[in-house]
């Protein structure tokens, strides 16, 4: 291959984002919440993700476990490169990245997988490489091990291909020679807003595109480039991907995301009893599909997995230790979902909510405490499920590591802590989850100040201020920049008492300031 890239867009890296779909601790309930026995995330285990892009979630996931070893290849350099540096910054020991092909990652010496991943790679390679992939799953992955793979599905990308098409094909042919990506973009999707003006037919019959144009606009570019504009593209009904996976004698378990195995909570009775009435599970699974117009599928396939007994799954499922990761007055109760927004009541679930922002609890106490109000562990666990599913709560360890364990953790969040905004990470790893919290750029530089020994609000405003200055920052109030320093120190004053009055005590309950917090 003369093409390194083989029709992929390299020359940019992916967005850096962090998807908590690929957690050990999610994957194995999930699975559990199925019925299913899984590889123990408490015991050393390896784990493996091919097409790892900015490597947000690798090194996060590698951070929380430093009981097992992370592995890892990206074909793009700038990737790896970015992976290493914060291995090296977090000193990462459990983690082995590459950036070799599919193919080359295929003939290493590499031990047994309890789990591999595949994020945002399966439908944006070619279909040999497809079959490089299921080779490597079946030569790696373990008997009773775990894949996750995610893919643009079908019915839902159809009205969307031929837009996707104009586009990738304006980027191909209409840009000069040597002309960067992001300015492909840019005349990618002006060509589109152009065609849609113009009143093409396909956009004046086809519901939603302008919206989705005006949505393109404001996405990040770096996203529409890898989507719209690679070479390899190929959305798959879910009994495709099924069969592929079968070749690597893989079974179909789950959805990745929690909320979307909750069928009672996004499909519609009768949509329930339709999808019931199918005995074959292939078929049932591509009909819900068919239901919710599917545009993005998380699937998690098993092989050889053995079934829980029933009392075992129930006993894990109120065994499961929770925790809010979100300030109680950022908790909503409305939750969204593939269909759409879904309520959970107000007076069986916010005492819930009360109970746990104190505090870890498990489903079963969590059912005692709401023990008179006509819910079902079925019902709490659904709720639960949902509002994890958004990132309010998280499933924890099954066991609370313990501190010299969770130092290794800890020395990594000091790395993100240190440089993780200007460096391109912006998630920290949590040790009693082992899953990833965002923080903005103003939480991590809060953090650090109070770290770094500063107690007091006025004192932590005014060294604030010197850091935005470097930064060439400006407060910023309701959205427009405050000139006055006087003003600035006010603000900023008021913004660091919250922090030590409501945050500092929310990381502490986290585990998340460790051994840096001396003086708390």
């Amino acid at each position: 291959m003369t093409d390194w890239t083989d029709g992929y867009v390299a020359e940019i890296p992916y967005t850096p984002g962090y998807y908590r779909e690929l957690s050990p601790t999610l994957l194995a309930l999930n699975l559990q919440a199925k019925g299913w026995q899984v590889p123990s995330i408490a015991a050393p285990f390896n784990y493996g993700e091919l097409g790892f892009g900015m490597g947000v979630s690798l090194l996060t996931h590698a951070a929380a476990f430093p009981w097992a070893h992370f592995w890892g290849t990206d074909f793009n350099p700038q990737h790896a490169a970015h992976v290493n540096r914060w291995a090296a910054a977090g000193q990462l020991k459990n983690l082995s990245v590459f950036d070799e092909s599919f193919d080359a990652f295929l003939e290493r010496d590499l031990p047994p997988m309890d789990y591999i991943v595949l994020h945002g790679i399966y439908s944006w390679v070619s279909p040999s490489l497809r079959q490089t992939l299921v080779r490597f799953i079946d030569k790696f992955l373990r008997p009773g091990g775990v894949v996750y793979v995610s893919y643009n599905a079908m019915p839902g990308w159809s009205s969307v291909a031929p837009l996707r098409e104009l586009m990738r094909l304006h980027g191909e042919r209409m840009s000069p020679p040597g002309q960067p990506i992001l300015k492909k973009v840019a005349g990618a999707i002006s060509f589109a807003e152009a065609m849609s003006a113009a009143s093409l037919r396909y956009f004046n019959t086809t519901s939603g595109m302008k919206e989705r144009i005006e949505r393109l606009k404001a996405a990040n570019p770096h996203y529409v480039a890898h989507e719209y504009l690679n070479r390899a593209w190929h959305p798959q009904y879910f009994h495709e991907v099924a069969e592929e996976m079968g070749a690597a004698r893989l079974n179909y378990a789950c959805q990745g995301q929690m909320s979307d195995n909750i069928e009672v909570a996004i499909l519609a009775p009768e949509s329930i009893k339709l999808l019931n009435s199918q005995e074959d599970p292939i078929l049932r699974e591509t009909l819900r599909d068919f239901i919710l117009n599917t545009q993005f599928r998380r699937d998690i396939f098993v092989r050889g997995a053995e079934r829980l007994a029933p009392e075992a799954q129930s006993k894990a499922m109120l065994d499961q230790r929770w925790l809010a990761v979100t300030l109680r007055r950022a908790i909503s109760l409305k939750v969204q979902t593939v269909a759409g927004e879904v309520s959970l009541d107000e007076a069986t679930f916010a005492p819930l909510l009360d109970r746990l922002v104190t505090g870890p609890a498990t489903t079963r106490e969590l059912a005692a405490l709401s023990e008179g109000r006509n819910l079902s562990n079925s019902r709490l666990l659904q709720g639960l499920f949902l509002l994890s599913s958004v990132g309010y709560l998280q499933p924890m360890l099954p066991d609370t590591p313990p501190e010299h364990v969770m130092a290794a953790t800890w020395r990594y969040n000091d790395a993100v802590v240190e440089d993780g905004r200007d460096g391109g990470v912006s998630y920290v790893a949590c040790p009693l989850t082992a899953q990833g919290i965002a923080r903005t750029e103003a939480a991590l530089s809060m953090t650090r100040l109070y770290q770094s020994g500063l107690r007091d609000a006025s004192v932590m405003a005014h060294a604030m201020t010197a850091i935005l200055a470097a930064r060439g920052q400006q407060v910023l109030q309701d959205g427009k920049e405050i000139a006055n320093g006087n003003t600035q120190l006010q603000i900023l004053e008021q913004s660091m008492t919250q922090f030590l009055e409501e945050e500092v005590p929310h990381l502490h309950s986290l585990a998340l300031l460790g051994h840096s917090a001396a003086g708390h």
